[in-house]
């Protein structure tokens, strides 16, 4: 919990540095503070849920988890992109800085320190790093993440501007590819964890990364919107959903 707090009010501090920054410089000092608030939340949200499930329902619950986890990232484009057309981009800022301040008190009043009906995670977490390094499953989760993440980089960096200068999209056909790619993957996480609990988690990580490799390569041959849409659909969204829900119940189950 403390730890939760912790990248919650680092995401709060650097919604309000961006709103306050002037220089280059300072914005990439608070990105690289929600950088920090990033790996706080995710990682230790994760492991609670993952402390929730019952053994063998590793998959559903981080399915249940990931809904939001997808959907909120596909809501954010579009709900910044209307605060900005009416407010401006400052007011895209102070509402992000107001939705952490929501966060924090939920978190700090409502969440308990930790989850009320375990599996017996806290003797989980005694393993020291030296093993979980040495482990073959973990080593291959830990490259499957350093490839989607910089996979997810690359996208979320370049290609609303390839978008713009390749194929002539506007600002809103840009937020209704990323919509569009997160809620499929958000809405399909609840049946996508079920098929983890009941077929080889290796081989769906297998297929939903190719699937991925194929979505993003819409971009490499194809200058049509429809094509790239349907493309960051199928790989990013919903391949994306199946390897990552996946990875992560094969993660709690070793």
């Amino acid at each position: 919990k403390p730890f939760l707090l912790l990248g919650a009010f680092a995401y709060f501090a650097s919604a309000v540095g961006w709103w306050a920054a002037d220089t280059l410089t300072v914005v990439i000092l608070f990105r690289a503070l929600s950088g920090i608030g990033s790996a706080l939340i995710f990682s230790n949200a994760q492991a609670y849920v993952g402390d929730l499930a019952p053994a063998g329902s590793e998959g559903r619950y981080m399915g249940a988890f990931g809904v939001a986890d997808f959907m909120g990232f596909g809501i954010g484009p579009l709900l910044a992109g209307v605060i900005r057309d009416r407010a401006g981009i400052e007011t895209v800022f102070l509402a992000m800085a107001a939705l952490y301040a929501v966060v924090f008190t939920l978190i700090l009043t409502v969440l308990p320190g930790r989850p009320p009906h375990g599996q017996g995670g806290i003797e989980k977490l005694t393993a020291p790093w030296g093993a979980i390094a040495r482990h073959p499953t973990m080593q291959a989760l830990l490259f499957f993440r350093i490839c989607f993440a910089l996979a997810t980089g690359v996208s979320m960096a370049f290609l609303a501007v390839h978008l713009e200068e390749r194929v002539g999209a506007t600002a809103t056909m840009v937020g209704l590819v990323f919509a569009a790619q997160q809620m499929a993957g958000g809405l399909s996480q609840p049946l996508l964890g079920r098929l983890a609990d009941r077929f080889s988690r290796r081989w769906l990580v297998f297929a939903g990364a190719s699937m991925m490799a194929a979505g993003f390569s819409t971009v490499a041959w194809s200058d049509s919107f429809p094509v790239i849409l349907a493309g960051m659909v199928l790989g990013p969204g919903l391949a994306a959903s199946l390897a990552n829900v996946s990875a992560q119940a094969a993660q709690i189950d070793t």
